[in-house]
């Protein structure tokens, strides 16, 4: 049975976003080559970048950008020691202080 393919770029995958939370960044993007299929039964075959070289200017970016991530907060352990809130602090989570 003969498989009729064609070459693609494919984004294999997107690295961690480099940017604080809410802050926009860049995610490094791994992008390769592909023989993909055109019926999609079949599977694709990462080949050469060569085989694509005639796509260049179709190429993905390398980079995307990217907003932070809030939820890759982590605990960090020391001493304890008194807790001062500033206004400004508070101005930041809604709350209402009494002085």
């Amino acid at each position: 049975m003969f498989v009729s393919m064609y070459n693609s770029w494919q984004v294999v995958s997107v690295g961690e976003c480099q940017a604080r939370c809410r802050e926009t960044g860049l995610a490094i993007r791994e992008i390769r080559c592909a023989k993909l299929p055109f019926d999609v039964s079949e599977t694709a075959v990462y080949v050469s970048d060569d085989h694509c070289r005639h796509l260049a200017n179709v190429r993905p970016s390398e980079t995307v950008e990217c907003v932070g991530s809030c939820l890759a907060t982590h605990w960090i352990y020391s001493t304890w020691s008194e807790v001062r809130l500033s206004v400004d602090f508070c101005a930041m989570c809604d709350l209402q202080l009494s002085l």
